[in-house]
C-alpha cells in the first residue's frame, strides 16, 4: 500500500512540480535572508530544516523511481534498458554543466565576500564615523555656550520681563525652543522658533533639572520628533542675590540637516559593516549551503525530469516492443495507442497500419486456407466414398496420398503404403502391394501421360482382378509433379461377366437341349411299347433296360435344362410382406418324413421383423441350400442342420439374417471364393447351380450371401473346420407409397460381417426344435 502510494506520488506530475517549487522559493528566501543580517540567526535555521524535509522526500520519490527502475531491469521489461540509458545520458549532460558552474560560484562567493572586508575601507570607516563625532561635538560646544550666553543675561532679569527677554534674545541664537524653570520648577517663561511645536513646551527630566542647579550644565544630541538630531542643553541660570535658588534654562537647538544625514549615514554604515564583519564566516558557509542546496536541488530536478521524462519518451517505445512481441506471438488484432503528431507518433500509427495490413493479409490467407482445407476435406470425403482406390505418387516416385478405398483393396494400412517407393518395391512383404506395383513401376518409369493396365492380385487362396488406370501430374510449364493412381477391384465386374456368360450358355443349353429330349422319351417309350411283346427272354429284358435308361436319363437331362432356365431366366418377383419364421417352419416341415426329420434344428428369434420377398423365390433358396447341406454332410454319422434367424440392426438400414449351419467337411478353401459361381462343386454329382441360383434369388432381393468354414480349436491347441456356414441377409419390410397394393424390397445392397462368433451349436441358450 505505501509503495503504491510512493510509485504514484513519484510519477505525479503536479505534485513534482508543487514540490520542486517549494523548494525555488524556501531557497529565495534563504538567499534573502543574508541581505537582512537582523532576521537572519531567527529565520535561517527554520529555512534550512524545510528545505532538507523536503529535499528527504524528493530524494525518497526519485530513489523508489531509480528502484522501479532496476526492478524492471532484473525483470527484462520492454524498454527499461533504453529507459536507463536515456536517465543516465540526461543526468550526465545536466550534472557536468552544474559542477563546472558550481565550482567557479564556490570560488567566487569566497573570494568576492573576503573582498568585502579591506583593512583601508575599515579605517576610512572609522575616520569618517570619527570625523562626523568631531564635527557635531564642536557645534555642541558652540551650542553650550550660545545657552550660556542666554542664562547670563537672564540672571538679573524680573520675572516679568523674562518672556520679552527670552523672545529678543531666542531671534538671534538659532535656537528652536528657549524654557526659563523657576526655583520652584514652575516653567516661568517658554518661547519657541519652529514651525511646529507642540502645544505644552518639552521639560528636561527632574534629574537633569537638579544637576543643573548643583552647578553641572547638561549637554546631549539626540532625534528630534521628525527624524532629524537636535542638541539639547540645561543651564543654571544664578541671581545676583545669594539668597535667591538658581533658575534652570533648558534650550534646544537643531542640528542642520545635511548634517544629521551624513553622520545617521556614517553611523549607519559604519553598524552594518560591523555586523557583517561579524558574520562574516557564516555568511560565506550560508552562501556556499545555499548554492550547494540550489545545485542538489537542480540535480534532483534532473534526475526527476530525465526519469519522467524518460518513461514517458519510453512509452511510445514500450508500446512499440510489445505489440513487436504480441505480433511475433501470431497476435495480429494488436493496436497501438497513438502517443502524438511527432516521429514516434507516426512510427506508432505505421506500426498500427503495418498490423492492419497483416490482420487483413492473415484473414485473407486464414479465408484461402480455410477455403483449401474445405477443398481438401471435401476431396478426401469424396475419396473416402467413392470405391475406387487412388494413390498419387511425387515427382520422386514415393507414395504420397492413398483413399480408403485403396487400402481397402490392398489389404494394408495407409501408414504402410505412404513408406513405399515405386523404385524401392523390393523391400515390401505385403504380398498384394508387392504385386501391384510391381506391375504399375514399369508405366511409371516409362514417364507416358496416360496409360492403363488389368492386372490380378493373388495371395494365399485370394485373387482380386484389378483394372488400374494412371496419368502424369503437370504443374505449370509443363513440369512433371508426378502421378495419380486409378484402380477398381473388378471382382464383381468380372462375377458379373462371368455369371452373364453362364446364363447365355444356360439359356442356349437349355435351348437346344430341351427340343429333343421330348421325341427321344417318346420314340423310347414306344419302342418298348411296340416291341415289348414280340420279344421274349432275354431280348424283352434287354429291351426293357435300355428303355427304361433313355427315359431315366431324359428325365435326368430334363431336370438339368430346368436348373438351366431357372438360371437363365429372370422371372417377375412378386414383393409382399413375409414373415421369414413362419416360411422357415412351413418349409422345413415338409422335411419331416425320412433321414432328415431329425437332422433340422431351427432357432427362430420372435422379434425378427418381416420381409418384403417373393415366398415362391425364398422357399427355392430354403430348398437348395436345405438340399446342398445334407448332400455335403451326407458322409457324417449324424447329420444336423442348423438354421437360425435374427435382426441384423445396422446404421443405414435393417436386415433379417438366415444364418446356416451344418456339421459336415465344410467347404473347400480354393472354392470360397468361387463357391457361387455357376457349375463350381465339391460334390460328385450335380450341375453345381445350386448356390449360384441361391445367390442370384438373394440379390433379387436385395441382400447378399456369404459362406465361411466354422472352425473349432482342439485341446492341442490346433484348429479344425468343424462344419460350414451359410449367411444370408435380406432386407426388411419397408411400406412405400407407390401404389395401395404395393410393396417394394428395399434395393440397396448389404455388405455382411462375419458371425461366426454367433454358432448357434456354441450358444448356451439355444433351443432348437427338430423339423
Amino acid at each position: 500500500m505505501v509503495a503504491e502510494l510512493i510509485r504514484r506520488l513519484a510519477n505525479s506530475l503536479v505534485f513534482m512540480a508543487l514540490l520542486f517549487l517549494f523548494l525555488i522559493a524556501t531557497l529565495y528566501f534563504v538567499a534573502n535572508t543574508g541581505e537582512h543580517l537582523d532576521s537572519f540567526g531567527r529565520s535561517y535555521q527554520w529555512l534550512i530544516y524545510g528545505t532538507a524535509i523536503v529535499m528527504g522526500l524528493i530524494g525518497i520519490l526519485i530513489l523508489s523511481s531509480v528502484w522501479r527502475l532496476v526492478v524492471d531491469l532484473r525483470r527484462n521489461v520492454s524498454g527499461s534498458r533504453l529507459t536507463l540509458k536515456l536517465v543516465i545520458m540526461l543526468v550526465v549532460m545536466a550534472l557536468l554543466p552544474m559542477t563546472l558552474v558550481y565550482s567557479f560560484s564556490v570560488k567566487f562567493l569566497r573570494s568576492n565576500i573576503d573582498s568585502w572586508f579591506d583593512v583601508e575601507v575599515e579605517r576610512a570607516l572609522d575616520d569618517a564615523l570619527g570625523l562626523s563625532r568631531d564635527a557635531l561635538t564642536v557645534y555642541m560646544r558652540t551650542r553650550q555656550k550660545t545657552t550660556a550666553a542666554i542664562a547670563q543675561r537672564l540672571s538679573d532679569t524680573p520675572v516679568e520681563l523674562a518672556i520679552v527677554v527670552l523672545n529678543d534674545i531666542g531671534s538671534d541664537s538659532e535656537a528652536s525652543e528657549l524654557t526659563l524653570i523657576g526655583p520652584d520648577n514652575r516653567v516661568i517663561a517658554t518661547t519657541a522658533f519652529a514651525d511646529l511645536v507642540s502645544v505644552a513646551p518639552e521639560r528636561p527630566a527632574g534629574d537633569l533639572i537638579v544637576r543643573a542647579r548643583n552647578g553641572r550644565p547638561y549637554l546631549s544630541i539626540d532625534p528630534a520628533d521628525d527624524g532629524d538630531l537636535q542638541v539639547r542643553s540645561v543651564m543654571p541660570v544664578f541671581s545676583s542675590d545669594p539668597a535667591n535658588a538658581p533658575a534652570v534654562l533648558y534650550a534646544t537647538y537643531p542640528v542642520p540637516r545635511s548634517s544629521s544625514q551624513l553622520a545617521a549615514s556614517v553611523q549607519e554604515s559604519f553598524r552594518n559593516y560591523r555586523q557583517l564583519a561579524y558574520l562574516r564566516a557564516p555568511l560565506k558557509q550560508s552562501s556556499i549551503a545555499t548554492l550547494t542546496l540550489s545545485v542538489f536541488l537542480s540535480l534532483m530536478m534532473a534526475v526527476w525530469v530525465a526519469i519522467y521524462a524518460a518513461r514517458r519518451l519510453m512509452v511510445p517505445v514500450h508500446d512499440l516492443v510489445e505489440g513487436t512481441r504480441l505480433v511475433s506471438q501470431g497476435d495480429y488484432s494488436t493496436r497501438l495507442t497513438t502517443s502524438g503528431r511527432d516521429e514516434l507518433g507516426y512510427l506508432v500509427q505505421s506500426f498500427n497500419d503495418m498490423t492492419d495490413k497483416i490482420e487483413a493479409a492473415r484473414a485473407n490467407a486464414a479465408s484461402s486456407q480455410a477455403q483449401a482445407e474445405d477443398q481438401r476435406a471435401y476431396l478426401e470425403l469424396v475419396l473416402s466414398r467413392i470405391s475406387t482406390g487412388v494413390i498419387t505418387i511425387d515427382e520422386n516416385h514415393s507414395v504420397k496420398t492413398s483413399n480408403a478405398s485403396a487400402e481397402k483393396i490392398l489389404q494394408a494400412t495407409p501408414e504402410y503404403i505412404r513408406t513405399i517407393n515405386v523404385d524401392s518395391i523390393e523391400t515390401i512383404d505385403n504380398e498384394f502391394v508387392r504385386q501391384f506395383f510391381t506391375s504399375v513401376q514399369s508405366v511409371v518409369a516409362s514417364g507416358h501421360d496416360d496409360w492403363s493396365l488389368e492386372l490380378e492380385l493373388a495371395a494365399e487362396s485370394d485373387r482380386i482382378p484389378v483394372m488400374c488406370r494412371g496419368s502424369t501430374i503437370k504443374s505449370g510449364a509443363e513440369i512433371h509433379a508426378g502421378h495419380v493412381l486409378v484402380f477398381d477391384d473388378i471382382s464383381d465386374v468380372v462375377a458379373a461377366q462371368r455369371n452373364a456368360a453362364w446364363s447365355e450358355v444356360a439359356r442356349r443349353l437349355a435351348h437346344e437341349i430341351k427340343n429333343p429330349l421330348t421325341p427321344i422319351q417318346l420314340s423310347a417309350e414306344r419302342l418298348q411299347h411296340k416291341y415289348a411283346r414280340k420279344l421274349h427272354g432275354d431280348d424283352a429284358s434287354t429291351l426293357m433296360k435300355l428303355t427304361k435308361t433313355i427315359v431315366t436319363q431324359v428325365e435326368a437331362m430334363k431336370s438339368m435344362v430346368k436348373a438351366f432356365a431357372d438360371y437363365a431366366n429372370s422371372p417377375h418377383v412378386d414383393f409382399k410382406s413375409t414373415n421369414l419364421n413362419e416360411l422357415v417352419t412351413e418349409t422345413c416341415w415338409l422335411y419331416r418324413e425320412g433321414d432328415e426329420r431329425d437332422a433340422i434344428v431351427l432357432d427362430l428369434d420372435p422379434a425378427t421383423p418381416l420381409i418384403s420377398s417373393d415366398p415362391t423365390r425364398v422357399r427355392q433358396v430354403l430348398h437348395n441350400v436345405i438340399k446342398n447341406a445334407f448332400e455335403t454332410v451326407g458322409g457324417a454319422d449324424v447329420r444336423k442342420l442348423w438354421i437360425i434367424t435374427r435382426s441384423q440392426p445396422r446404421s443405414d438400414m435393417a436386415c433379417v439374417q438366415m444364418v446356416f449351419e451344418d456339421n459336415g467337411p465344410g467347404f473347400p478353401p480354393e472354392l470360397l471364393d468361387r463357391l457361387f459361381e455357376p457349375y463350381v462343386t465339391s460334390k460328385n454329382k450335380g450341375t453345381g447351380l445350386g448356390l449360384a441360383i441361391v445367390k442370384k434369388i438373394v440379390e433379387e432381393h436385395g441382400g447378399v450371401v456369404h459362406a465361411e468354414n466354422i472352425v473349432e480349436q482342439q485341446s492341442d491347441g490346433e484348429t479344425v473346420v468343424a462344419g460350414g456356414r451359410l449367411l444370408v441377409s435380406i432386407p426388411a419390410y419397408v411400406q412405400r407409397a407407390v401404389n395401395s397394393d404395393t410393396t417394394l424390397p428395399a434395393t440397396k445392397s448389404i455388405k455382411h460381417k462375419g458371425d461366426a462368433e454367433h454358432s448357434a451349436r456354441n450358444r448356451p441358450d439355444f433351443h432348437g426344435d427338430a423339423a
